[in-house]
Order: C-alpha cells, then structure tokens, then sequence
C-alpha cells in the first residue's frame, strides 16, 4: 500500500501541492552489501520503490533496477510512443527479490518491472496465453535415455526471456518511477 500524500495549500494561491519526498543522494548514502549475507539475518526485501530506496541498501537495488532496464533496452521490449487518445496505459510497479544460494546467502538482489495486470480489460489489454512446459515424465524420459546412452547434458538459462514473446496489438505501459 502507498503512503498516504500529505497536502497542504501553497500560500496564497489556494492551490494544493504535493509534497514531495527528499532526494536520496546515493552516492553518500551508507551502503553495506547484502550480497553473502544470510538472508535470515536481513529485513525483508523492499515492498515499494520508496523503500527501495532507504540509504542502507540504496545503492544495491538501484543497481538492481538498472539491470533491469538495461535488459528491455538490450532485447528492444519497449519504444517510446506518445499515448493516443483513446488508450489507457496499463500500470507498472518494481518487484524485489534475493536470489538465495542453497548455503542460505544472498547471491544477487533482483528488481524486476511488472505490469499491474489488473487494470487491463479482456480482449482489450489481453486475451489467451499459452506458456509450453515440459512434464515432468517427460523430463524423466530424457534423463533416463542421456543415461543409459551415456549422453552429455547440460542446461541453460536465458535471463529475461520472457521479453521474447511476440505481440500481436501494441501494448502501452506506464513505467514505474
């Protein structure tokens, strides 16, 4: 839940203003690393990009959430388009993460851009989706004959391959601060 705005009447005017939070110079802010740390021992990842941005690990999930926009910006996920009229730009909001090694130490902070689904319409913002997964038999099948074949395997993972999916209508998003 966001924090609640505070207004207060600019003088003289009559005209509400918002206040606004003060800039967090990251550059002086303390910022001891989370990385090898046990996760149990740390506060729980920020829930909002106003506490992502507390001074003491600041600097962590900012560098966070520039490898994420450095991903839409390598794989070309967005352009920046002026919003027609007639559309309503779905919202977007930071999530974080740690990625926990099996020691229990934190090997990597992840902040990921996600769309807020629920203000899309259906068959306006989205309609059916399809996600091919292996079973798990399946799997078992492959290892089985790699086994008994003497096969090498190996695996791999594709950093933010969800940005692969093709559209077939242009999609307008709001991004997070």
């Amino acid at each position: 839940p966001r924090s609640p705005i505070r207004l207060r009447p600019n003088a003289g005017s009559g005209v509400a203003k918002r206040r606004t939070q003060p800039e967090v110079n990251l550059a002086e802010a303390s910022n001891p690393t989370q990385i090898g740390k046990l996760d149990s021992e740390l506060p729980p990842p920020p829930t909002t990009y106003r506490q992502a941005l507390d001074p003491e690990y600041a600097n962590e999930w900012k560098e966070a959430m520039e490898k994420e926009i450095e991903g839409f910006r390598a794989f070309g996920t967005f352009t920046a388009a002026n919003l027609p009229p007639d559309k309503k730009p779905i919202t977007a909001k930071w999530v974080f993460t740690r990625k926990v090694g099996g020691d229990g130490k934190v090997e990597r902070l992840k902040a990921r851009c996600v769309a807020r689904g629920f203000s899309q319409r259906k068959g306006v913002g989205y309609g059916p989706t399809h996600a091919p997964v292996a079973r798990s038999t399946t799997l078992r099948l492959l290892f089985i004959t790699a086994a008994l074949k003497g096969w090498d395997m190996s695996s791999a993972d594709s950093k933010q391959a969800y940005l692969n999916a093709k559209l077939d209508r242009p999609l307008f998003l709001r991004p997070p601060p």
